[in-house]
Protein backbone atom coordinates (compact mmCIF):
# COMPACT_ATOMS: atom_id res chain seq x y z
CA UNK A 1 0.00 0.00 0.00
CA UNK A 2 2.88 2.51 0.73
CA UNK A 3 4.63 1.53 -2.42
CA UNK A 4 1.67 2.43 -4.31
CA UNK A 5 1.30 5.98 -2.63
CA UNK A 6 4.91 6.35 -3.14
CA UNK A 7 4.00 5.28 -6.71
CA UNK A 8 1.16 8.13 -7.24
CA UNK A 9 3.27 10.80 -5.52
CA UNK A 10 6.28 10.36 -8.38
CA UNK A 11 4.17 10.25 -11.05
CA UNK A 12 2.14 13.33 -9.48
CA UNK A 13 5.54 14.93 -9.66
CA UNK A 14 6.43 13.52 -13.31
CA UNK A 15 3.11 14.87 -14.46
CA UNK A 16 3.64 18.35 -13.10
CA UNK A 17 7.70 18.14 -14.69
CA UNK A 18 6.15 17.25 -17.82
CA UNK A 19 3.03 19.40 -18.08
CA UNK A 20 5.61 22.88 -16.49
CA UNK A 21 8.38 22.24 -18.66
CA UNK A 22 6.41 21.67 -21.98
CA UNK A 23 4.15 24.74 -21.78
CA UNK A 24 7.30 26.73 -20.85
CA UNK A 25 8.96 25.39 -23.31
CA UNK A 26 6.02 26.11 -25.79
CA UNK A 27 5.26 30.15 -24.28
CA UNK A 28 9.34 30.15 -24.97
CA UNK A 29 9.39 29.14 -28.78
CA UNK A 30 5.90 31.70 -29.09
CA UNK A 31 8.12 34.42 -27.22
CA UNK A 32 10.86 33.90 -29.97
CA UNK A 33 8.77 34.18 -32.98
CA UNK A 34 7.11 37.50 -31.86
CA UNK A 35 9.83 38.74 -30.67
CA UNK A 36 11.94 37.99 -34.18
CA UNK A 37 8.61 39.00 -36.33
CA UNK A 38 8.19 42.19 -34.07
CA UNK A 39 11.81 42.79 -34.67
CA UNK A 40 11.63 42.66 -38.75
CA UNK A 41 8.33 44.47 -39.07
CA UNK A 42 10.22 47.42 -37.68
CA UNK A 43 12.98 46.89 -39.96
CA UNK A 44 10.93 46.69 -43.33
CA UNK A 45 10.72 50.09 -44.94
CA UNK A 46 7.80 51.84 -46.56
CA UNK A 47 7.37 49.89 -49.46
CA UNK A 48 6.69 46.78 -47.35
CA UNK A 49 3.85 48.75 -44.66
CA UNK A 50 2.45 50.18 -47.67
CA UNK A 51 0.98 47.11 -49.10
CA UNK A 52 0.51 45.07 -45.89
CA UNK A 53 -2.56 45.78 -43.80
CA UNK A 54 -2.56 46.20 -40.17
CA UNK A 55 -5.23 43.46 -39.35
CA UNK A 56 -3.11 40.46 -41.46
CA UNK A 57 0.28 41.73 -39.83
CA UNK A 58 -2.01 41.67 -36.17
CA UNK A 59 -3.35 38.26 -36.86
CA UNK A 60 0.14 36.73 -37.98
CA UNK A 61 1.69 37.79 -34.86
CA UNK A 62 -1.12 36.29 -32.41
CA UNK A 63 -3.42 33.65 -33.93
CA UNK A 64 -0.72 32.13 -36.11
CA UNK A 65 2.12 32.04 -33.39
CA UNK A 66 -0.74 30.93 -31.11
CA UNK A 67 -0.97 27.92 -33.55
CA UNK A 68 2.99 27.00 -33.20
CA UNK A 69 2.88 27.41 -29.32
CA UNK A 70 0.09 24.31 -28.88
CA UNK A 71 2.17 22.54 -31.81
CA UNK A 72 4.99 23.06 -29.63
CA UNK A 73 3.73 22.44 -26.30
CA UNK A 74 0.63 20.40 -26.32
CA UNK A 75 0.98 18.52 -29.87
CA UNK A 76 4.29 17.72 -29.00
CA UNK A 77 4.18 16.54 -25.67
CA UNK A 78 1.13 14.03 -26.66
CA UNK A 79 2.55 13.08 -30.19
CA UNK A 80 5.46 11.76 -27.93
CA UNK A 81 3.37 10.32 -25.64
CA UNK A 82 1.47 8.67 -28.47
CA UNK A 83 5.01 7.27 -30.01
CA UNK A 84 6.40 5.69 -26.69
CA UNK A 85 3.13 4.25 -25.48
CA UNK A 86 2.55 2.52 -29.35
CA UNK A 87 6.14 0.83 -29.02
CA UNK A 88 5.59 -0.33 -25.67
CA UNK A 89 1.75 -1.64 -26.42
CA UNK A 90 3.28 -3.51 -29.87
CA UNK A 91 5.80 -5.02 -28.14
CA UNK A 92 4.06 -6.52 -25.61
CA UNK A 93 1.22 -7.83 -28.03
CA UNK A 94 3.94 -9.56 -29.76
CA UNK A 95 5.96 -11.04 -27.30
CA UNK A 96 2.38 -12.48 -26.08
CA UNK A 97 0.88 -13.75 -29.05
CA UNK A 98 2.80 -12.68 -32.65
CA UNK A 99 -0.21 -14.40 -34.66
CA UNK A 100 -3.15 -12.54 -32.80
CA UNK A 101 -0.81 -9.26 -32.57
CA UNK A 102 -0.82 -9.28 -36.24
CA UNK A 103 -4.56 -9.81 -36.87
CA UNK A 104 -5.25 -7.32 -34.23
CA UNK A 105 -2.93 -4.72 -35.91
CA UNK A 106 -4.69 -5.05 -39.26
CA UNK A 107 -6.58 -2.15 -39.24
CA UNK A 108 -3.43 0.30 -38.80
CA UNK A 109 -2.95 0.30 -42.00
CA UNK A 110 -6.42 2.32 -42.96
CA UNK A 111 -5.91 4.05 -39.79
CA UNK A 112 -3.04 5.50 -41.01
CA UNK A 113 -4.22 6.15 -43.96
CA UNK A 114 -6.93 8.10 -42.65
CA UNK A 115 -4.53 10.19 -40.90
CA UNK A 116 -2.48 10.95 -43.68
CA UNK A 117 -5.68 11.76 -46.04
CA UNK A 118 -6.87 13.77 -42.77
CA UNK A 119 -4.20 16.45 -42.83
CA UNK A 120 -4.33 16.76 -46.79
CA UNK A 121 -7.77 18.09 -46.53
CA UNK A 122 -7.92 20.00 -43.15
CA UNK A 123 -4.87 21.86 -43.94
CA UNK A 124 -6.02 23.95 -46.91
CA UNK A 125 -8.75 24.48 -44.90
CA UNK A 126 -6.94 25.23 -41.88
CA UNK A 127 -5.14 28.05 -44.25
CA UNK A 128 -8.35 29.92 -45.16
CA UNK A 129 -9.65 29.90 -41.68
CA UNK A 130 -6.46 31.84 -40.58
CA UNK A 131 -6.58 34.19 -43.58
CA UNK A 132 -10.16 34.97 -42.81
CA UNK A 133 -9.37 35.55 -39.13
CA UNK A 134 -7.13 38.40 -40.57
CA UNK A 135 -9.66 39.51 -43.10
CA UNK A 136 -11.83 40.02 -40.36
CA UNK A 137 -9.18 41.47 -37.98
CA UNK A 138 -8.41 44.06 -40.59
CA UNK A 139 -12.09 44.76 -41.60
CA UNK A 140 -12.76 45.50 -37.14
CA UNK A 141 -8.98 47.41 -37.10
CA UNK A 142 -10.30 49.78 -40.18
CA UNK A 143 -13.44 50.26 -38.64
CA UNK A 144 -12.56 51.49 -35.38
CA UNK A 145 -9.43 53.56 -36.70
CA UNK A 146 -11.74 55.21 -38.91
CA UNK A 147 -14.35 55.84 -36.17
CA UNK A 148 -14.87 59.44 -36.71
CA UNK A 149 -15.14 59.25 -40.26
CA UNK A 150 -17.82 56.22 -40.35
CA UNK A 151 -20.05 58.45 -37.40
CA UNK A 152 -19.74 61.95 -39.54
CA UNK A 153 -21.33 60.31 -42.88
CA UNK A 154 -23.49 58.01 -40.52
CA UNK A 155 -22.41 54.27 -42.01
CA UNK A 156 -22.72 52.60 -38.71
CA UNK A 157 -25.26 50.05 -40.39
CA UNK A 158 -23.36 49.99 -43.44
CA UNK A 159 -19.61 48.44 -41.36
CA UNK A 160 -21.70 46.55 -39.02
CA UNK A 161 -22.80 44.77 -41.85
CA UNK A 162 -19.45 44.82 -43.72
CA UNK A 163 -18.22 43.15 -40.57
CA UNK A 164 -20.70 40.67 -39.72
CA UNK A 165 -20.19 39.18 -42.92
CA UNK A 166 -16.47 38.24 -42.67
CA UNK A 167 -17.49 37.11 -39.96
CA UNK A 168 -19.44 35.06 -41.08
CA UNK A 169 -17.41 33.32 -43.81
CA UNK A 170 -14.92 32.79 -40.82
CA UNK A 171 -17.79 30.76 -38.72
CA UNK A 172 -18.64 29.12 -41.87
CA UNK A 173 -14.92 27.84 -42.36
CA UNK A 174 -14.52 27.03 -38.83
CA UNK A 175 -17.74 25.10 -39.18
CA UNK A 176 -16.40 23.22 -42.27
CA UNK A 177 -12.94 22.45 -40.37
CA UNK A 178 -14.98 21.26 -37.10
CA UNK A 179 -17.13 18.53 -39.26
CA UNK A 180 -13.90 17.21 -41.06
CA UNK A 181 -12.31 16.65 -37.81
CA UNK A 182 -16.03 15.55 -36.18
CA UNK A 183 -15.68 12.88 -38.68
CA UNK A 184 -12.35 11.66 -38.68
CA UNK A 185 -11.59 11.66 -35.28
CA UNK A 186 -14.87 8.99 -34.17
CA UNK A 187 -14.02 7.05 -37.46
CA UNK A 188 -10.35 6.72 -36.63
CA UNK A 189 -11.12 5.24 -32.97
CA UNK A 190 -13.64 2.71 -35.22
CA UNK A 191 -10.96 1.53 -36.97
CA UNK A 192 -8.72 1.10 -33.48
CA UNK A 193 -12.25 -0.64 -32.75
CA UNK A 194 -12.08 -3.44 -34.71
CA UNK A 195 -8.69 -4.40 -33.54
CA UNK A 196 -10.17 -5.50 -30.33
CA UNK A 197 -13.06 -7.22 -32.19
CA UNK A 198 -10.47 -9.10 -34.55
CA UNK A 199 -8.85 -10.33 -31.22
CA UNK A 200 -12.24 -11.36 -29.31
CA UNK A 201 -13.32 -13.49 -32.48
CA UNK A 202 -9.95 -14.95 -33.13
CA UNK A 203 -8.72 -15.01 -29.57
CA UNK A 204 -12.00 -16.54 -28.42
CA UNK A 205 -12.43 -19.46 -30.94
CA UNK A 206 -8.58 -20.54 -29.50
CA UNK A 207 -9.69 -20.11 -25.91
CA UNK A 208 -13.08 -22.87 -26.88
CA UNK A 209 -10.71 -24.92 -28.67
CA UNK A 210 -8.37 -25.13 -25.61
CA UNK A 211 -5.23 -24.10 -27.60
CA UNK A 212 -5.16 -20.07 -25.56
CA UNK A 213 -5.93 -19.49 -22.11
CA UNK A 214 -8.22 -17.06 -21.05
CA UNK A 215 -5.59 -15.47 -18.98
CA UNK A 216 -3.53 -14.85 -21.59
CA UNK A 217 -6.89 -13.42 -24.08
CA UNK A 218 -7.63 -11.10 -21.10
CA UNK A 219 -4.24 -10.37 -21.24
CA UNK A 220 -3.77 -9.37 -24.65
CA UNK A 221 -7.26 -7.39 -24.55
CA UNK A 222 -5.94 -4.74 -21.96
CA UNK A 223 -3.06 -4.28 -23.80
CA UNK A 224 -4.69 -3.51 -27.19
CA UNK A 225 -6.88 -1.21 -24.77
CA UNK A 226 -3.73 0.77 -24.22
CA UNK A 227 -3.70 1.25 -27.81
CA UNK A 228 -7.08 3.27 -27.52
CA UNK A 229 -4.75 6.40 -25.81
CA UNK A 230 -2.17 7.04 -28.40
CA UNK A 231 -5.21 6.80 -31.27
CA UNK A 232 -7.22 9.17 -29.21
CA UNK A 233 -4.33 11.54 -29.03
CA UNK A 234 -3.98 11.04 -32.85
CA UNK A 235 -6.23 12.86 -34.03
CA UNK A 236 -6.07 16.19 -32.10
CA UNK A 237 -2.29 15.69 -32.39
CA UNK A 238 -2.67 15.87 -36.56
CA UNK A 239 -4.86 18.95 -36.11
CA UNK A 240 -2.77 20.90 -33.86
CA UNK A 241 0.15 20.20 -36.79
CA UNK A 242 -1.56 21.39 -39.54
CA UNK A 243 -3.42 24.28 -38.43
CA UNK A 244 0.63 25.14 -36.83
CA UNK A 245 1.60 24.33 -40.48
CA UNK A 246 -0.73 26.41 -41.84
CA UNK A 247 -0.08 29.21 -39.46
CA UNK A 248 3.92 28.73 -40.09
CA UNK A 249 3.72 29.89 -43.60
CA UNK A 250 1.76 32.67 -43.00
CA UNK A 251 4.73 33.74 -40.15
CA UNK A 252 7.67 32.85 -42.98
CA UNK A 253 6.16 34.57 -45.82
CA UNK A 254 6.38 38.22 -42.74
CA UNK A 255 10.00 36.78 -41.96
CA UNK A 256 11.35 35.95 -45.33
CA UNK A 257 9.98 39.83 -46.70
CA UNK A 258 13.06 41.54 -48.14
CA UNK A 259 12.71 45.69 -47.64
CA UNK A 260 13.93 47.31 -50.51
CA UNK A 261 15.80 49.91 -48.56
CA UNK A 262 19.20 47.96 -47.68
CA UNK A 263 22.12 49.61 -45.43
CA UNK A 264 25.26 49.14 -48.53
CA UNK A 265 27.93 46.76 -46.84
CA UNK A 266 30.64 49.26 -44.97
CA UNK A 267 27.78 52.01 -44.51
CA UNK A 268 29.31 55.05 -42.41
CA UNK A 269 27.84 57.38 -40.18
CA UNK A 270 26.50 60.67 -41.59
CA UNK A 271 28.52 63.45 -40.14
CA UNK A 272 26.26 66.68 -39.03
CA UNK A 273 24.63 68.20 -42.05
CA UNK A 274 26.42 71.66 -42.86
CA UNK A 275 25.81 72.79 -46.16
CA UNK A 276 22.94 71.25 -48.83
CA UNK A 277 20.29 68.41 -49.04
CA UNK A 278 20.79 67.77 -53.26
CA UNK A 279 18.34 65.82 -55.42
CA UNK A 280 20.01 64.89 -58.81
CA UNK A 281 17.75 63.97 -61.67
CA UNK A 282 16.56 61.83 -59.23
CA UNK A 283 13.06 59.35 -60.34
CA UNK A 284 10.84 57.37 -58.13
CA UNK A 285 8.19 55.33 -59.12
CA UNK A 286 6.07 52.98 -56.34
CA UNK A 287 5.91 50.39 -59.00
CA UNK A 288 7.78 49.69 -61.72
CA UNK A 289 7.24 51.57 -65.22
CA UNK A 290 4.97 54.11 -63.58
CA UNK A 291 7.38 56.92 -62.50
CA UNK A 292 5.89 59.48 -59.53
CA UNK A 293 8.93 61.60 -59.94
CA UNK A 294 10.60 62.21 -63.41
CA UNK A 295 14.29 63.72 -63.37
CA UNK A 296 14.56 66.20 -60.45
CA UNK A 297 16.98 68.41 -59.23
CA UNK A 298 16.65 70.57 -56.57
CA UNK A 299 19.03 71.85 -53.83
CA UNK A 300 18.43 73.29 -50.30
CA UNK A 301 21.26 74.57 -48.92
CA UNK A 302 21.64 75.59 -45.00
CA UNK A 303 19.73 78.26 -43.87
CA UNK A 304 16.82 78.16 -46.50
CA UNK A 305 13.52 77.74 -46.36
CA UNK A 306 11.95 75.93 -49.54
CA UNK A 307 8.28 75.22 -50.04
CA UNK A 308 7.05 72.44 -52.54
CA UNK A 309 3.85 73.24 -53.94
CA UNK A 310 1.25 71.12 -56.13
CA UNK A 311 -1.98 69.31 -56.79
CA UNK A 312 -2.49 66.35 -54.99
CA UNK A 313 -0.58 63.54 -56.32
CA UNK A 314 2.10 65.87 -57.70
CA UNK A 315 4.49 63.60 -55.64
CA UNK A 316 5.52 66.29 -52.58
CA UNK A 317 5.23 63.77 -49.77
CA UNK A 318 6.94 61.26 -52.23
CA UNK A 319 9.90 63.82 -52.56
CA UNK A 320 9.95 64.29 -48.94
CA UNK A 321 9.95 60.84 -48.12
CA UNK A 322 13.21 59.91 -50.07
CA UNK A 323 15.23 61.85 -48.20
CA UNK A 324 15.39 59.74 -45.14
CA UNK A 325 15.61 56.97 -47.44
CA UNK A 326 12.20 55.65 -46.59
CA UNK A 327 12.20 54.96 -49.87
CA UNK A 328 15.46 54.38 -52.69
CA UNK A 329 15.44 56.43 -55.78
CA UNK A 330 14.89 54.51 -58.61
CA UNK A 331 17.43 56.92 -60.73
CA UNK A 332 19.33 59.45 -59.82
CA UNK A 333 21.04 60.15 -56.30
CA UNK A 334 20.51 62.25 -53.34
CA UNK A 335 23.13 64.21 -51.30
CA UNK A 336 24.16 65.39 -48.16
CA UNK A 337 26.90 67.91 -48.12
CA UNK A 338 28.07 66.37 -51.26
CA UNK A 339 27.72 62.17 -50.09
CA UNK A 340 25.41 59.97 -50.78
CA UNK A 341 22.84 59.24 -48.47
CA UNK A 342 22.86 55.39 -50.09
CA UNK A 343 26.55 55.69 -48.65
CA UNK A 344 25.49 56.23 -45.16
CA UNK A 345 24.07 54.16 -42.30
CA UNK A 346 20.19 54.77 -41.88
CA UNK A 347 20.11 55.60 -38.28
CA UNK A 348 22.55 58.38 -39.01
CA UNK A 349 20.24 59.82 -41.50
CA UNK A 350 17.13 60.00 -40.28
CA UNK A 351 18.35 60.62 -37.15
CA UNK A 352 19.23 64.60 -38.62
CA UNK A 353 16.01 64.79 -40.06
CA UNK A 354 12.38 66.44 -37.96
CA UNK A 355 9.46 65.23 -40.08
CA UNK A 356 5.93 66.51 -39.42
CA UNK A 357 3.55 63.65 -40.75
CA UNK A 358 0.52 64.55 -42.45
CA UNK A 359 -1.60 62.85 -40.24
CA UNK A 360 -0.79 62.96 -36.54
CA UNK A 361 -0.27 60.13 -34.28
CA UNK A 362 0.05 59.84 -30.73
CA UNK A 363 1.03 56.82 -28.77
CA UNK A 364 0.31 56.18 -25.78
CA UNK A 365 2.23 57.64 -23.55
CA UNK A 366 2.25 60.90 -21.82
CA UNK A 367 2.64 64.33 -23.94
CA UNK A 368 6.30 65.15 -23.11
CA UNK A 369 7.23 61.15 -24.40
CA UNK A 370 5.41 62.14 -27.36
CA UNK A 371 7.28 65.11 -28.16
CA UNK A 372 10.71 63.79 -27.42
CA UNK A 373 9.77 60.94 -29.08
CA UNK A 374 12.77 60.60 -31.95
CA UNK A 375 14.68 62.13 -29.02
CA UNK A 376 14.84 60.47 -25.89
CA UNK A 377 17.85 62.58 -24.10
CA UNK A 378 15.73 65.97 -24.87
CA UNK A 379 15.96 68.40 -21.53
CA UNK A 380 12.31 69.36 -20.04
CA UNK A 381 13.44 73.14 -21.81
CA UNK A 382 14.07 71.56 -25.08
CA UNK A 383 10.47 69.40 -24.55
CA UNK A 384 8.74 72.99 -24.26
CA UNK A 385 10.23 74.75 -26.41
CA UNK A 386 8.98 72.14 -29.16
CA UNK A 387 12.90 72.22 -31.11
CA UNK A 388 16.31 69.96 -30.29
Amino acid sequence: ALLIVAIFVVKGVFAFGQGFLSEYGAQQVAYDVRNQMYDHLQRLSFAYHDRAQTGQIMSRVTADVDAIRMLMGQGLLNGVNALVVLVCVLFLLFTTDPKLAALSLLPIPFLAFTTVRFGTIIRPVYARVQQQFAVSNTTLQESLTGARVVKAFGRESVEIEKYGAENLKFLKLNVRAVKVYSFTYPFMTFLAGLGTALTIWYGGGQVINGQLSIGTLVAFNSYLGLLVVPVRWLGPVVNIFTRALASGERIFQVLDARSPVQERPGAVELPPMRESVRLERVTFGYHTGHPVLRDVTLEARSGQVIGIVGPTGAGKSTLINLIPRFYDVSDGRITVDGRDIRDATLSSLRRQIGIVLQESFLFSATIRENIAYGRPGATQAEVEAGRP
